[in-house]
């Protein structure tokens, strides 16, 4: 889920739906928490929004993708809340437009 792009908030009622059926299915939910670039709105992608789900849905293994600064500490703390909530620490260079692939 890349908020940002996709809208609405994570935390949105209207998908709860989906964190339902996951959790049933036992799917991660992968979840973008990284500050987005200037062309989105960061609230989005705040880590609060992990907070709400892991509470609702504590069944549901969540993954924090992305994450970065300003928002690493706080995403360490929810993952000292929630049992089944975990990180994934790759994130874009700030200012990066476009990945570059090169084929040898």
């Amino acid at each position: 889920m890349f908020p940002v792009l996709t809208q609405p908030a994570p935390s949105d009622p209207l998908l709860y739906p989906l964190h339902a059926q996951a959790a049933e299915l036992g799917v991660p939910m992968v979840i973008n928490v990284g500050m987005p670039g200037p062309a989105g709105h960061a609230e989005l992608q705040h880590p609060s929004h992990l907070d709400r789900i892991c509470t609702d849905f504590p069944e549901l293994r969540v993954v924090a993708a992305h994450v970065g600064a300003p928002w690493q500490a706080e995403v360490l703390w929810y993952m000292g809340k929630h049992e089944h909530l975990t990180l994934m620490t790759s994130a874009y260079a700030p200012g990066v437009t476009r990945l570059r692939c090169s084929t040898p």
